[in-house]
């Protein structure tokens, strides 16, 4: 019989991944990188498009940040 994908783990795992230590870049990790952007453009929220790897607002699309977010679709696929 074959096995169901468990679609309920799927956000932890994205989140897991995206900010874990694993994703480290040029002296920080994705969440310094999210968290400095954010201070610097007095953002109060930000949404990633994980299909897209892309981040809204547009300002958030720094190198680092979309870099790592490409390799978030192969979680869902998998």
């Amino acid at each position: 019989m074959p096995r169901r994908k468990n679609l309920n783990g799927i956000p932890h795992n994205i989140t897991k991944s995206f900010f874990g230590t694993e994703r480290y870049y040029n002296g920080g990790y994705m969440g310094d990188w999210l968290l400095n952007a954010a201070k610097k453009l007095h953002l109060s929220n930000a949404s990633l498009d994980v299909f897209q790897a892309s981040f809204m607002p547009k300002q958030l699309n720094l190198r680092p940040l979309i870099l790592n977010a490409q390799d978030l679709k192969g979680i869902i696929n998998k």
